[in-house]
């Protein structure tokens, strides 16, 4: 049994090599319980209750609390928008404070649920996939090595990871550069690598490696159960 943590820059292609992996092995995605535990309207009732951490409300009133009701639509959902502008503020000090805020809302709500995944994934499962992006800023050193059999880290140019935001994102240049500078470095996440994805080429160059660092492991885990 193997739980590999996956995790790369902004637009280095985890949307893409998770869609490849899930071919062969579950996937846990770290954005996907992000955006699901914020993903319901406002519901001024709730109360807090800490022996329900996992109340679909919980995260959705901590950012209230945490930016105001201006955070939300009409309607009461979530406005990703404005919640974008604030991370990505143009004071740098600014889009620093609110980063860290909501990380600090989110990042034990997030990893709360990857572990209740995980758990139920392991009694069927020889191998566990858990993308998330911000693992090396989330966790520390002692902490992967706790949690996770293998670090597999997506890499790419930092010219291509801009050249991939224009083509997704609505947002110019600086903006993107700013996304990748709160990031930790493409240096320190291959610090932590036991298996680095290159993904600079094309998606059937990306297939291919993917392939083959996946027969490794199977193959590593065929020796140790001997």
């Amino acid at each position: 049994m193997a739980v590999i943590a996956l995790t790369g820059g902004i637009c280095s292609g985890k949307s893409m090599v998770t869609q490849i992996l899930q071919e062969y092995v579950p996937i846990i995605d770290a954005d996907i319980i992000a955006r699901n535990l914020l993903s319901e309207a406002y519901d001024k009732s709730y109360i807090s209750n800490n022996a329900i951490p996992h109340h679909s409300q919980k995260a959705i009133h901590e950012v209230v609390n945490c930016f105001g009701m201006n955070i939300l639509t009409d309607d009461k959902f979530l406005n990703r928008k404005e919640l974008r502008e604030l991370v990505f503020h143009p004071n740098k000090q600014t889009a620093k404070e609110n980063k860290s805020q909501l990380e600090a809302i989110l990042h034990p709500l997030v990893y709360q649920e990857i572990w209740l995944q995980a758990d139920k994934l392991k009694h069927d499962n020889t191998h566990i996939i858990v993308a998330i992006p911000l693992l090396r800023e989330t966790l520390t050193d002692a902490e992967i090595k706790d949690n996770f059999d293998q670090v597999w880290v997506i890499d790419c140019d930092q010219k291509k990871q801009i050249e991939r935001c224009l083509q997704r994102d609505n947002c110019n240049k600086e903006t993107i550069q700013q996304m990748i500078d709160l990031q930790a470095s493409r240096e320190d996440r291959l610090k932590i690598a036991d298996v680095v994805i290159n993904n600079n080429g094309s998606r059937e160059e990306l297939r291919e490696c993917i392939y083959k660092n996946y027969q490794t492991l199977i193959a590593n885990t065929l020796i140790t159960n001997k």
